[in-house]
């Protein structure tokens, strides 16, 4: 499946994007096994790594360019891909509550104790001083409450067209909010490709 989607083969349409309440892993973590339909069997539990653990997931059906000769069912960074023909069902664990955003050039910034919050360099000047202290890499960041995907890990370069990217922590797995989850094949494509590195 990885040389599958590390080749030629690409999304060529977003046939459906829906939220699941509940995000149930079906099967083995490596299943690799053919099936003519998805199990039914074995089902259990599974929390996506990361902040909160809300149950909640994406499914994403998707139209490859290429189909593969028989159905298959992969696991990969807590999420599920089941492929059958030309039809691919990704299903993403959600996260909502609060994430933060962080800036990368944090010596531009001033951190705001009170407010939690750090605010650019030029407005900070507004400020009185002892309600303001340069920021920090872990301080220098805006809170955003919201309903999140996460991006795959291993993602080599940014993703196209997913917008801002929030973390837990400076050095935390990255999420995009799902508000702003693009409908584009090529964000599609090359979220599947990260997953599979």
């Amino acid at each position: 499946l990885r040389d599958f989607f590390a080749g030629n083969t690409e999304v060529t349409e977003l046939v459906a994007l829906e939220e699941e309440s509940d995000f149930i892993l079906q099967g083995e973590e490596t299943d690799l096994t053919a099936r003519e339909e998805e199990p039914a069997g074995g089902t259990q539990k599974t929390e996506p790594q990361g902040p909160g653990r809300t149950g909640a997931a994406l499914c994403v059906t998707l139209r490859i360019k290429d189909g593969l000769p028989r159905p298959v069912l992969f696991h990969a960074q807590d999420c599920r891909i089941f492929v059958r023909n030309d039809i691919v069902r990704l299903t993403v664990p959600l996260f909502t509550g609060v994430l933060r955003r962080y800036f990368p050039d944090y010596r531009n910034y001033w951190y705001l104790p009170e407010e939690d919050m750090a605010i650019h360099k030029s407005v900070a000047l507004f400020v009185e001083k002892e309600h303001r202290e340069k920021a920090a890499p872990e301080t220098a960041c805006v809170k955003k409450e919201g309903t999140f995907l996460r991006i795959p890990e291993k993602t080599p370069v940014p993703l196209p067209d997913c917008g801002d990217v929030f973390r837990e922590s400076p050095s935390g797995l990255p999420w995009i909010l799902r508000s702003g989850c693009p409908e584009a094949p090529a964000f599609w494509t090359a979220y599947l490709r990260s997953l599979l590195l």
